[in-house]
């Protein structure tokens, strides 16, 4: 084998290693034990399983329990469950149609609820969106699928968070800047 090969090969070890490893202290899995052992209520008491129950309370009605917002549970939850594996950053990919599983639907009724309460005219439609940017509806979900932005759905109906736009405006005015310079650069030498 290559010393390139068995890096990779070590690596991607040691990636899958430490997400199993984040797993198994997020659900407060014991050791030792056959999975068919863990209780319930061991698993509801893990981290993972605290978030997942202020989620669904939040969803009901209930105030949210810890501090800072409901979108502290909802990070916690995607890392945990729609993490890959292999990603090093641990940043983790909304799958798609993810808003029609019951994880979807509870995590959009919470960030809804959040942002209709706590941010009340924080949320754009679709065709704000596309004129903002001037790009096609096809763009929009491009950019949803590359994790852009993250949808939110009000009876089938797509809405975005303003204060993402305004970061992606921001984002895309610095690239214009640097490439701007780097033509200047360019001519001058």
């Amino acid at each position: 084998m290559t010393p390139d090969h068995q890096k990779l090969i070590d690596s991607l070890l040691h990636q899958a290693h430490a997400y199993v490893q984040r797993i198994v202290e997020q659900t407060d899995y014991p050791l030792g034990r056959r999975p068919d052992e863990q209780t319930i209520e061991r698993l509801r008491a893990s981290e993972i399983g605290q978030h997942l129950a202020a989620l669904a309370n939040y969803a009901e009605g209930y105030p949210y329990p810890f501090q800072g917002d409901v979108r502290v549970s909802a990070d916690i939850v995607a890392r945990s469950l729609l993490r890959c594996p292999l990603d090093a950053v641990n940043s983790y990919r909304i799958p798609h149609r993810f808003y029609r599983t019951p994880l979807g639907q509870l995590l959009n009724t919470c960030m809804l609820r959040f942002y209709q309460e706590e941010r009340p005219g924080s949320l754009l439609t679709m065709g704000q969106l596309r004129e903002q940017f001037g790009v096609t509806r096809q763009t929009v979900h491009q950019w949803i699928d590359e994790g852009t932005f993250f949808a939110l759905y009000i009876d089938g109906e797509t809405r975005f968070y303003k204060k993402d736009m305004e970061r992606l405006t921001a984002h895309r005015q610095h690239k214009q800047k640097q490439r701007a310079q780097a033509r200047r650069h360019d001519e001058h030498t």
